[in-house]
């Protein structure tokens, strides 16, 4: 009887797709794959000039709008953070739990909206929102998403 060896890059790919929501050929690679994943059809163009409000905007969550900040500059973006309101792109706790690291990210046409539970959650929000930016300057995009994550685990590591 001849016993056969399953490879370690084939055993590491199957962990990391455990749990995650299921790949079509327009579903963004995103790492990690969020829980849910759906696509919209619309796109979002940024302006000039992203506007980005936060809620609430303590002393860290100003510190992961620069972030955001920091990603559409690598892009040729501009961006400044204003009241909430009338922000292109609006991060907003809801529910707040500081030992949940969900979110709920929505790209449409006019922007991006990030309803998360605790700071860490809006953190990994921003790092999807920043794997869905493609192009540089006038001709960048994010595709429509409606994207909802959490973490299978307690840990990480």
């Amino acid at each position: 009887m001849t016993q056969t060896s399953v490879r370690p890059a084939a055993l590491l790919a199957a962990a990391l797709t455990l749990g995650a929501a299921p790949l079509t050929a327009q579903t963004p690679a995103l790492v990690p794959m969020p829980q849910q994943v759906e696509l919209t059809g619309a796109t979002y163009h940024p302006s000039d000039t992203v506007t980005i409000a936060v809620t609430p905007a303590n002393d860290r969550m100003i510190e992961i709008a620069t972030i955001l900040g920091e990603a559409l500059a690598e892009h040729g973006i501009a961006s400044r953070r204003v009241q909430p309101g009338n922000a292109e792109i609006t991060l907003e706790i809801t529910s707040p739990a500081p030992d949940r690291e969900e979110y709920l990210l929505t790209v449409g046409p006019r922007g991006a909206f990030i309803a998360f539970r605790s700071e860490a959650g809006a953190l990994w929000a921003v790092q999807t929102l920043r794997q869905l930016l493609d192009g540089e300057g006038r001709a960048a995009s994010v595709p429509g998403v409606r994207i909802s994550d959490n973490p299978r685990f307690a840990w990480r590591g």
